[in-house]
């Protein structure tokens, strides 16, 4: 399948997904043949088959393919001209099993995997304050996996860590207002 197919695959699961059509994207990705084993549209096609696996719950096939798009992402990091790209996409692919891990109850596990994608977020955007707001979203992710598991401690630090990373505009950002209640509520503790 040549790659503008693939795109169109893609796109078309994407949809299908967004309109809860999971088993309908599952069939469609299957289907896809992407010529280049290692590249980042094959990572994109395992990525969304977990994705659409972790809707329907079934989180074996969620973690193999999330698994499998992570080692791809992982051979394109080593190759210099598309580190960048690959560095983000391996950073959402490990958020996206510790979703997975998340909810199959196991959160030392996802506080881990979150961890790990937060350097990468890091390692990728900690200057650039355009993009401050997936290092806040990786950190309330990580600060509400603390919370769930009543570890208020690192989750008030992890959701302090978050507020700094918000720049003119936080008051009409639903993300800041989450934050400070939440660390109210811990604090109310």
């Amino acid at each position: 399948m040549d790659d503008k197919n693939i795109d169109i695959c893609i796109s078309d699961a994407r949809n299908f997904h967004n309109h809860g059509m999971y088993e309908d994207a599952i069939s469609l990705l299957s289907s896809v043949y992407v010529t280049s084993p290692v590249s980042l549209k094959s990572a994109e096609v395992y990525k969304l088959l977990s994705s659409n696996y972790r809707k329907l719950g079934d989180y074996d096939m969620a973690l193999i393919n999330i698994n499998k798009a992570i080692n791809i992402t992982k051979k394109l990091r080593a190759k210099s001209s598309t580190l960048n790209e690959a560095e983000l996409e391996s950073a959402i692919c490990l958020m996206n099993k510790g979703i997975i891990f998340e909810e199959r109850g196991e959160s030392s596990k996802a506080i881990a995997i979150y961890r790990e994608a937060l350097i990468l977020f890091k390692q990728l955007h900690g200057e650039n304050k355009a993009e401050n707001g997936i290092i806040i979203n990786s950190l309330v992710t990580l600060g509400i996996a603390y919370y769930n598991r009543s570890d208020f401690i690192n989750s008030r630090n992890v959701l302090f860590e978050a507020l700094k990373y918000f720049e003119g505009e936080r008051e009409t950002d639903s993300r800041y207002h989450a934050i400070i209640n939440t660390i109210n509520e811990i604090d109310g503790k």
